[in-house]
């Protein structure tokens, strides 16, 4: 398969937009490696909503992206986009939410390895008491992209 990818640059450093036939399948925090740089006009799709949601003029990506992963994290994947904009809920109830409340450890394990932070929201998800617990990019990461959400 032909993947490129693009170099998209954020408030927060650069992130890289990886596409297999019009398709986005992953967000990386890491330059890729032995990949094709080229932009292409679905990754400039996908960098224009990408803008519009960092200037708060955008909350649902219309795209269409693609998740592999084992039957539990696309349960828990699933769930996560029903995390509204500018909420957030604890793994506790995303584990609650997939009929399996004692999975709130496994929950974290799948939300980090989720290859679409910001499509599948994951950084809307935190601790029982409401404390920041890990994220791919950062607990400063998360903090910001929380932090836009709320302001809208």
């Amino acid at each position: 398969m032909c993947y490129r990818y693009v170099t998209y640059k954020t408030p927060f450093g650069n992130l890289y937009l990886i596409e297999k036939k019009s398709v986005l399948v992953e967000i990386s925090f890491k330059c890729p490696q032995n990949l094709i740089q080229l932009s292409t006009p679905f990754l400039k799709k996908v960098s224009c909503q990408l803008d519009e949601y960092f200037l708060l003029k955008r909350r649902h990506f219309d795209f269409p992206f693609e998740l592999s992963g084992t039957p539990f994290q696309q349960k828990v994947w699933k769930a996560l986009l029903g995390i509204a904009y500018g909420e957030t809920v604890s793994y506790q109830y995303i584990a609650c939410q997939i009929g399996n409340p004692k999975a709130a450890r496994a929950v974290g394990q799948a939300c980090h390895q989720n290859k679409l932070p910001f499509i599948v929201p994951c950084h809307r998800v935190v601790s029982t008491t409401g404390k920041l617990t890990g994220y791919a990019g950062g607990l400063n990461v998360k903090q910001y992209l929380l932090s836009l959400e709320r302001k809208q």
